[in-house]
């Protein structure tokens, strides 16, 4: 009990520390609030420049790819037309064109780079500016809070020793209360146990009284006849009476005081409640708004990160662009040289695309077949489990049937003890066939779910193989695809704009036979699972027979 009693006091010193505290806080709670305001408006003014600056860059790189692609139809264009006009005067002619268009681009590319550069060494100063701003700012907050504390702490210190003598004083009464409120409450226990004890002793009496009574009613005569029980009976019943009524008076003394205690407590402690309480919702409105600045801060310094690294990425994006941009400007003159050469191995790269394209048409019919097997079995697996849950049905039906069938032996075991022998043995040899079937229709899951297993892995086995003859395709030079697709196009009649070339080895696939296979894909992991759902609904079934059975046994 001092232990407790001095954990109570430590509370309430604590709480009206943080009381003072919150009270010395509240008055210097606007310039607080003028700061943030005015960090906010700085950082949506620096975030709004950060977008704008994102939005030209976006629009100065859609511009580029767009020039690009012109570039490269216009070089598909002089190439048909050269090979359609042998004269030197045309080809030298589109050559200095070439040039022409080609230095334009580069002096483009320049300027993008230097406007790129500038847009960086911004950004980059923006930054330190912020940084320096919000470690001025940081410096005055904690400036501001020093001087605060200081205050609190001269201004507050005697006001705060009067009342914590106060509330220890009050604390001391409280404790003094309480105790002696216990040592009544523990008295008024004895006083009850001691009367109950009594009460279960009189019983026993009128217990002993009662069977003597039943015991007597045969021979009332001569039981009457003796006037000494009588006269004790009597006595008995006016010593009860008055038993009883000192319980009753007992009783209603007890329920005052337990409701006079009961109310002080409750007063007491809604008051200390109350106080607490309105410290706690104090203590927590503080801490949220701290919590929320600290967590805008945070937000702010990933938004910051995130933007630049996407202008890091940017930056090299660009780079690659006009590394290709030269390379492809080195390859110029080499066909300009070398039109028969290209036209050569343009014919064997024609055959050999055509080649992987009938070694992807097999692969894909050869995928198809496995497909229709893996669906097919699919098919008799589905059919073995509706099977095995018919016949759980039966067997569940049987259960119940044997069920009433034991509450039936159970009803006649009370007429006839000879027929139970032959009941249970019966009942036995049923539990015994269907342990039987279960274990059968057990092995059978199991064989299921290693034929599922197997299929998972020739699944993956094809996948595997599938993504190695993707991946083992040769490079094609980027020119040599895009006079490919625009022959495509030429043949389908398509009048619209030409699509964009990429550098990735893997345009040569049929994108539909991928989206099929991918489906084809998914579709049998889909049954995959629900399978193996079906199988362990069919496990936890045959589970819960099998305790059932056990449980019947028992």
């Amino acid at each position: 009990e001092s232990g407790k009693q001095l954990e109570f006091q430590n509370k309430k010193e604590n709480d009206t520390e943080v009381l003072i505290k919150d009270k010395s806080l509240k008055t210097n709670t606007n310039e607080q609030l003028e700061w943030e305001t005015q960090l906010v408006h700085m950082k949506n003014k620096y975030t709004a420049e950060i977008q704008e600056l994102k939005q030209m860059h976006n629009k100065e790189v859609h511009e580029l790819t767009e020039q690009l692609s012109r570039f490269n139809i216009k070089v598909y264009e002089l190439q048909k037309s050269s090979k359609a006009e042998k004269s030197p005067e045309v080809k030298i002619q589109q050559l200095e064109c070439l040039e022409n268009e080609i230095k334009s681009q580069e002096q483009l590319i320049t300027g993008y780079e230097r406007e790129n550069k500038k847009l960086c060494k911004e950004i980059s100063s923006l930054k330190e500016v912020w940084k320096q701003r919000e470690t001025k700012l940081i410096e005055e907050k904690q400036k501001l809070q020093n001087q605060l504390q200081g205050m609190v702490s001269k201004s507050t210190t005697e006001a705060l020793e009067e009342q914590l003598k106060d509330a220890r004083e009050t604390i001391v009464k409280l404790q003094i209360e309480l105790t002696t409120y216990k040592s009544k409450s523990k008295e008024l226990e004895v006083t009850c146990d001691r009367l109950r004890s009594e009460t279960h002793r009189l019983q026993a009496e009128l217990s002993k009284c009662r069977c003597d009574r039943s015991v007597g009613r045969r021979d009332k005569y001569s039981f009457l006849a003796s006037s000494n029980v009588g006269a004790q009976i009597q006595e008995l019943k006016n010593v009860i009476s008055r038993k009883d009524i000192e319980i009753a008076q007992m009783s209603t003394t007890l329920g005052v005081l337990k409701g006079e205690l009961g109310s002080r407590e409750g007063s007491m402690y809604s008051q200390q409640l109350e106080s607490h309480n309105l410290t706690i919702s104090q203590l927590q409105a503080a801490l949220a708004v701290e919590r929320q600045t600290v967590k805008d801060l945070v937000h702010e310094k990933e938004m910051l990160l995130k933007e630049n690294l996407d202008l890091k990425r940017q930056v090299r994006e660009l780079e690659s662009i006009v590394k290709r941009r030269q390379r492809s400007e080195s390859c110029f003159p080499v066909i300009a040289n070398e039109t028969q050469q290209s036209s050569s191995r343009l014919v064997e790269l024609e055959k050999e695309l055509s080649s992987r394209q009938d070694s992807l048409s097999a692969l894909h019919t050869q995928f198809l077949n496995m497909q229709k097997k893996y669906e097919d079995h699919i098919e008799e697996l589905e059919e073995r489990l509706k099977e095995c849950r018919e016949e759980i049905i039966t067997l569940k039906a049987n259960q119940k049937k044997e069920e009433t069938n034991q509450l039936k032996s159970n009803a006649k075991r009370l007429k006839q003890n000879t027929a139970v022998v032959k009941e249970e043995t019966h009942l036995l040899a049923t539990i015994r066939g269907l342990r039987q079937e279960v274990s059968t229709r057990e092995k059978e899951i199991t064989k299921l779910t290693k034929e599922i297993e197997e299929v998972r892995l020739t699944n993956k086995r094809l996948q595997k193989e599938r993504e190695k003859q993707l991946n083992s395709m040769p490079v094609k030079m980027s020119h040599i695809r895009e006079k490919a697709n625009l022959r495509k196009v030429d043949k389908t009649g398509s009048a619209g704009e030409p699509r964009s070339v990429t550098t990735s080895p893997n345009n040569n696939i049929n994108p539909l036979l991928f989206a099929e296979l991918q489906e084809s894909n998914l579709i049998l992991k889909s049954k995959t699972k629900s399978l193996q759902e079906e199988v362990k609904r069919l496990e936890q079934d045959l589970i819960a027979m099998h305790n059932k059975r056990v449980h019947d046994i028992s």
